[in-house]
């Protein structure tokens, strides 16, 4: 079945849709491919070609086949290897597959406090 079929069939009712009924009705989707979280045909994790991103490895997936994962290194890692993994899909893609990369690692590294106070704790009894 070709991918606009199966956006015209599942755009109103899947399982990663999340419909918010504040803030003008936006929809947005939970997929794990979905790079973005929009709910839209192009951002659609379910029917195309589709590259999901975490903080430790990159995986992809063509429309009809298996899911191939690649493993981020560290040395050879990073930007550079998100743009490996995603050199054989949509080129719009490994834009969006980037930026996420650059959030999740953003999201990772906290300042770390070394000279912190402690708290003392009440005596309850």
């Amino acid at each position: 079945m070709s991918s606009s079929l199966i956006w015209q069939l599942t755009r109103k009712q899947n399982a990663f849709l999340k419909k918010q009924r504040h803030s003008g009705g936006a929809q947005f989707s939970s997929h794990p491919f979905n790079l973005t979280g929009k709910h839209c045909f192009v951002d659609s994790g379910l029917n195309t070609d589709a590259v999901k991103v975490t903080a430790l490895s990159v995986s992809t997936k063509k429309f009809g086949t298996k899911t191939t994962t690649e493993k981020l290194k560290k040395k050879s890692g990073g930007v550079a290897g998100v743009e490996k993994a995603c050199a054989g899909y949509r080129s719009d893609l490994s834009k969006k597959a980037d930026a996420r990369y650059k959030k999740l690692l953003k999201g990772r590294t906290a300042p770390v406090t070394e000279n912190r106070e402690k708290k003392t704790r009440s005596n309850k009894l």
